[in-house]
């Protein structure tokens, strides 16, 4: 099966669950080829990239602008707010050159720009398309929603509560289709049994508002006191590093706090291997945008690690609570100061949670078992051809 990949930006740090999907199914001989709307812009290479010669596999968007720019003002236009019937006829020239390569299906990664993208080249070329849906691209920025719900051939999401959010939107339930998110299976599974750091806390994320970082800095400050050995280390990078950097200090933990940067994944896990515990205090932002399923909470978990999060998005479907790991509501610090201190206190107790996390990644997180429902379906609908349009019920 050859399958046309839309993606945001790749590669990209913080996407390797869209990496993982594309190794998988080109492991599994499938012809995966990818359009970028945007060039990667991390300093940080991931391995896997090069070492699955992916880049030869990629086309960026604005490799197919021509001299009068038509490609590049269709580009801009894929920007929050845009909607389908805004895009101009600049989707020719790519259009003509997956004609030309013969592709059975387009899958888009998110169900924002790259499916309005997946959708046009799927309308210009007859082609079945699908699309993942997660978080910030369903409940903020789901463009010509009504059309997309209405003509894709399937939509995958990664959580229940995602399922229900389209439903609600007017999916055909019989479109939606359950896969759980994939990661570096086997890469965690080779740092198995590395040595835990006593005090050690570890959050890998992008420092953005979703991710409850400033939560965080109180549940250090909180704890500091009575844990000598506390200390927090972040993976990752965005627009809030310099203010977490200030409010560390401004709090005077700044010696408990490492605000590492970002780095590749080897030494992502190979640092969440060793954490005590790992946190991660999701929040709703005041515009609707949040986490749906964490990579780096699967990650921790197929590591043996207990998790402390919050109920948001499908984080409840991940961690069951008292059992895998401990959640709080969003925001509130002092329950998950008291979760940590708990767990920093009773490593027979960090011990079981992190067996027990294992074993639901083992069973409702299995990379394999998820990664056949994308395959099959996708399939499917390359067999099938395009989906006869239907009338959505609702949408934007």
């Amino acid at each position: 099966m050859k399958i046309l990949f839309c993606i945001h930006r790749f590669p990209t740090l913080s996407h390797t669950f869209l990496l993982h999907e594309i190794l998988w199914l080109v492991r599994r001989g499938h012809d995966v080829r990818i359009v970028s709307l945007a060039r990667p812009t991390d300093a940080i290479a991931q391995p896997d990239v090069a070492g699955a010669n992916l880049l030869s596999r990629t086309r960026y968007l604005d490799d197919f602008a021509d001299a009068r720019g038509v490609g590049r003002r269709w580009l801009d236009r894929l920007r929050p707010g845009a909607v389908a019937r805004d895009i101009p006829a600049g989707t020719a020239p790519l259009a003509e050159e997956i004609q030309r390569e013969g592709f059975d299906v387009v899958h888009a990664t998110f169900a924002n720009a790259p499916a309005t993208l997946a959708m046009e080249l799927g309308a210009r070329l007859g082609l079945p398309y699908t699309f993942e849906a997660h978080a910030y691209d369903v409940h903020v920025d789901f463009t010509d929603a009504r059309r997309k719900l209405a003509t894709a051939s399937r939509i995958f999401v990664s959580a229940e509560v995602t399922r229900s959010h389209l439903e609600h939107l007017g999916a055909p339930p019989d479109v939606l289709a359950l896969k759980r998110l994939t990661f570096d299976r086997a890469r965690c599974d080779a740092l198995l049994g590395s040595d835990e750091q006593e005090g050690l806390l570890v959050s890998a994320c992008r420092l953005h508002p979703i991710k409850g970082l400033f939560d965080a800095l109180e549940v250090v400050r909180l704890l500091a006191p009575t844990h000598p050995s506390l200390r927090w280390v972040v993976l990752g990078d965005g627009p809030l590093r310099s203010r977490l950097a200030r409010r560390a200090s401004e709090l005077g933990i700044e010696g408990r706090v490492e605000l590492r940067g970002a780095v590749a994944q080897p030494e992502l896990l190979a640092t969440l291997s060793r954490a005590a515990v790992s946190l991660l205090p999701c929040r709703i932002a005041r515009n609707g945008d949040r986490d749906c399923t964490p990579t780096a909470l699967l990650e921790a978990m197929c590591l043996r690690r207990p998790v402390v999060s919050t109920r948001v998005g499908g984080i409840p479907e991940m961690i069951d609570h008292g059992v895998s790991g401990l959640l709080a509501a969003s925001g509130d610090v002092e329950t998950l100061a008291g979760h940590v201190d708990r767990l920093l206190g009773d490593p027979p107790l960090r011990r079981a949670m992190g067996a027990r996390a294992r074993e639901t990644i083992d069973t409702r997180f299995d990379v394999d078992t998820n990664m056949r429902v994308l395959e099959e379906a996708l399939l499917a609908a390359a067999a099938a051809g395009p989906r006869p349009r239907g009338r959505g019920r609702g949408g934007r």
